[in-house]
């Protein structure tokens, strides 16, 4: 089944117009993209969340329907024109909501006459009133309101606004949906949404099912929903546990206790939707949760774009492993007791805080599904955490195998991050120097006589914008590169984020760089924001290279050239250091060192990694980059994943089966160059521990 995201289909929740960026054809495209499906042999179906109005829905903006549910009210104590910001009240508004909330809060969003206003803070002693408002909000109109007028607070859930099912909008709304799910023949429908509602969920959660069941025409699709009610039990084929992000193997276990209550209630579950949008997730995080459908007998869902799903590394392999496992579910070959392996172990299940969750990793149960269709084997595995390799010294780390002898594996993944070091072209005899930080004469306004310049105070150098001072000095402390490196500090005394500060020096001649492909550079951040940027001139235009100051310490900077290029790079006259959106009242302190034009934009690699346990050294020869995954199965040809790779790129010859028996092994990785991307790796141990699945047998 493809199920259709409401962000994909429809512009808002409402009235259901469809987003013409997507079907520019609008209702009949959308048909028409759904005939194509059912002729290619899928089902398919609409998502969307049940209860809610999204803007800019007309029944929102720009004049608010009166029949949104609005849950508080309090009256105006002093007239406003159309620009105040405070909203004085004759009462305390106790029953409006301290603050927003976000995602999971009822908003702090009210309504006076026609206007949206937001409110920053309430205030339930003198002086009454909500405070740091903003006016017209949402394309609603800014305007004067008198004393007396009622302020009502509009009720969010997860961020939308509600309709309120009491009114006769419940039947519009429901019609509007209808009229998309009719013309599209839609086979399933899921209510998302269904369990915040507007009051108690017995009453209003089978209410708002039901009045858009009685308006489809067909009544023989699936339909499912994030929550149900005993009345709505009999309309819903199946009910979803929730959304999978993050750690999904400790989403699932948290989840679970729940699972139980669905067979309780005779209501087919689905384990939930789990999202393909992280490059991070491993097939063995899908894999324990198609176990899972196995063990509690429930269908899964795979949330993902169509861009997602093209980026993500393992898409097709768990495409796969979906269609395997749901093969061997429906087969009804699975005895009971490797079911009951399959179900999330007791201990793990429920909240817990990161820490008590790995303290717990033991009790988890996972397996590979090997074989062939009808030749099925459960092999266990454990699978160690991930080990970050960021220094020499984390190259060696221990593994404990509990039940031994365990066959050992191991996996790479090369992350996308950070620049470790500087590559090969930034060391090369072609790399040209364009600022070593020997002197700071170069960016004096007025250069005195001489040189030897190492310190310049605020007025001496640059510009700033009003409110913005700044300083440079050269510092031999924790230099990079040479033996110095030039420390620049930036000041705001702004109230605002947008202050700014430039320096820069000339080229004279003009320096031809158009042999060269990147700049490479060092720079040390202190994370207090705004962002870093180098700028390149050829006296008509100007190349921008922006670096967030979100992190603390040096990294190397590699700025490689855009195509096409903003500049003739064989002519540039001018290299500038700009401080830019500068946050208000704050210091801001950065280290630059060793600015150079590279031959060649390098590559983030780790070349012919290797392994060492016990004696024994697992090699494999070639280069991952930056995104890049190798799995070294026991027994197994090796496997790369990720960008790069249409399909899994599997070699000629199985990796060396190693050993390891019960206790504690000492293991190393290395590769034959220094890596220059962050590099995580761990190991995967198999027990002696299997199970066949028996064969239907043959008629």
């Amino acid at each position: 089944m493809i199920l259709m995201g409401q962000e994909s289909w429809a512009e808002a929740t409402g009235h259901y117009d469809i987003n013409l960026n997507h079907f520019p054809g609008g209702l009949e495209a959308l048909a028409r993209t759904f005939r194509r499906f059912r002729e290619a042999g899928f089902h398919a179906g609409l998502h969307f969340l049940g209860p809610s109005i999204y803007p800019p829905d007309p029944y929102l903006t720009p004049v608010p329907d009166p029949r949104l549910v609005r849950d508080a009210e309090v009256p105006l104590a002093a007239d406003v024109d159309d620009n105040t910001g405070i909203l004085l009240t004759e009462a305390p508004p106790l029953a409006f909501p301290a603050e927003d909330g976000g995602y999971m809060g009822e908003g702090a969003v009210v309504q006076v006459d026609d206007e949206l206003i937001s409110y920053g803070e309430r205030s339930v002693q003198e002086p009454l009133g909500l405070f740091n408002c903003k006016r017209g909000l949402l394309g609603t109109a800014a305007a004067s309101h008198g004393e007396g007028s009622p302020i009502r607070h509009l009720k969010r859930s997860y961020g939308y606004f509600l309709f309120d099912m009491d009114t006769s909008l419940l039947d519009e709304v429901s019609s509007n949906f209808a009229r998309v799910a009719n013309a599209c023949d839609i086979d399933m429908i899921y209510f998302d949404g269904s369990e915040r509602l507007q009051g108690d969920h017995w009453y209003y959660n089978g209410k708002l099912h039901k009045a858009f069941f009685d308006k489809l025409a067909r009544k023989d699709i699936l339909i499912q929903a994030s929550s149900f009610s005993h009345f709505s039990w009999h309309i819903l084929a199946r009910s979803a546990s929730a959304d999978g992000h993050g750690d999904l193997k400790g989403y699932l276990d948290e989840r679970s206790p729940a699972f139980d209550s669905f067979k309780q209630n005779g209501m087919p579950l689905d384990i939930g939707w789990y999202y393909g949008y992280d490059t991070s997730c491993t097939p063995d995080m899908y894999e324990y949760i198609l176990g899972a459908t196995i063990g509690y007998d429930s269908s899964m869902s795979f949330q993902v774009s169509l861009e997602a799903a093209s980026r993500h590394p393992f898409t097709g392999e768990i495409l796969d492993l979906i269609a395997r496992y749901e093969r061997l579910r429906l087969s009804g070959r699975v005895p009971e007791d490797m079911r009951a392996r399959l179900r999330v172990d007791p201990v793990l299940a429920g909240q817990k805080t990161p820490e008590e969750r790995a303290g717990l990793a033991g009790a988890r149960r996972e397996y590979r599904l090997l074989g062939g269709n009808g030749k099925e084997t459960f092999q266990r595995v454990v699978y160690e955490s991930w080990h970050e390799i960021n220094t020499p010294e984390e190259r060696a780390w221990s593994v404990r195998v509990i039940s031994g002898p365990a066959l050992t594996g191991f996996q790479v993944h090369v992350q996308s991050g950070p620049w470790r070091e500087a590559g090969p072209s930034y060391h090369a005899p072609e790399a040209v120097s364009l600022e070593s930080f020997d002197d700071l004469a170069p960016y004096v306004k007025k250069p005195p006589s001489g040189e030897g310049i190492p310190d310049l105070p605020n007025g001496m150098f640059g510009a700033t914008l009003e409110g913005v001072t700044h300083h440079i000095r050269l510092s031999e402390e924790n230099a990079r590169e040479g033996g110095r490196c030039a420390v620049y500090t930036a000041e705001s005394a702004r109230n605002d984020a947008g202050g700014w500060s430039v320096l820069g020096k000339a080229f004279n001649p003009p320096l031809d760089l158009s042999g060269h492909r990147a700049i490479g550079f060092w720079l040390r951040g202190d994370g207090k924001g705004g962002q870093f940027k180098l700028q390149l001139l050829d006296g008509a235009a100007a190349a921008d290279f922006y670096i967030a100051n979100d992190y603390e310490g040096w990294r190397y900077q590699q700025l490689t050239r855009s195509d096409p290029d903003p500049i003739d790079y064989g002519h540039v006259c001018t290299l500038n250091f700009y401080y830019n959106g500068l946050p208000g009242n704050t210091t801001v302190t950065c280290a630059i060192d060793g600015v150079k034009a590279l031959p060649a934009a390098d590559i983030q690699a780790i070349v012919d990694p290797w392994f060492e346990v016990e004696g024994s050294r697992l090699e494999w020869k070639g280069t991952l980059t930056a995104g890049q995954y190798l799995f070294l199965w026991p027994g197994e040809p090796a496997r790369c994943y990720g960008p790069g790779f249409v399909e899994p790129v599997l070699d000629k010859v199985n990796m060396t089966a190693v050993s390891l028996a019960e206790g504690e092994h000492t293991v190393r990785f290395g590769c034959a160059n220094t890596p220059l991307a962050p590099v995580r790796v761990r190991a995967t141990l198999q027990p002696r521990e299997s199970y066949t699945i028996p064969s239907l047998p043959r008629s």
